[in-house]
């Protein structure tokens, strides 16, 4: 992101995170070299370094609005802020990663037959009759890769709650198919 020097803002404008100040903005601009260049080393994506940044600048004029003296180095605590927004997305993208490697480990081996891979999926079908509805939305976010606390956010309700719930419905659904074979 260059600024250029001739160009300034004399209102905030909106981007798609909330209102961004033209101090901010500039500010943004002093550190994007830096930042850029340490997004692509750890995210390879110059563009996910750039809407982190400007994300962080809508966090920061908030803050600002808030609490205008509580700031006093305003490159420095914008780059904290955009620090802490790319390690939360390196840690998403980590975990993803993580939940995609521990899922293809729990795949069954390839069914021997056409008739091995009807029968898993109707006994698959059949637990998921048997599941409530809020095990059933989880293990659908699950499948594709969220996290507890990602789905807790979603749903609204505590991750810790919703992953002790899950889990004992799990065990709660398998001491049943054990007693139907």
């Amino acid at each position: 992101m260059k600024i250029d020097a001739s160009f300034t803002i004399e209102q905030t404008y909106t981007d798609e995170f909330g209102e961004i100040d033209p101090e901010t903005l500039a500010a943004a601009g002093q550190i994007w070299l830096k930042a850029s260049s340490r997004a692509l080393s750890v995210l390879s994506d110059e563009q996910a370094c750039h809407t982190l940044l400007m994300k962080a600048c809508a966090d920061v004029t908030r803050k600002r609005a808030e609490d205008s003296a509580a700031i006093e180095n305003l490159s420095a605590y914008l780059f904290q802020t955009w620090r802490r927004l790319l390690l939360h997305e390196l840690e998403k993208k980590n975990g993803h990663r993580r939940r995609e490697e521990e899922m293809a480990e729990l795949r069954p081996p390839a069914p021997d037959s056409d008739a091995d891979a009807l029968d898993r999926k109707i006994r698959i079908q059949q637990i998921l009759n048997r599941a409530d509805e809020l095990t059933r939305r989880i293990l659908e976010y699950r499948k594709i890769g969220f996290t507890f606390p990602e789905i807790g956010e979603k749903l609204g309700q505590n991750p810790d709650v919703l992953r002790a719930t899950f889990h004992k419905q799990i065990k709660k659904l398998m001491k049943q198919f054990a007693l139907d074979d």
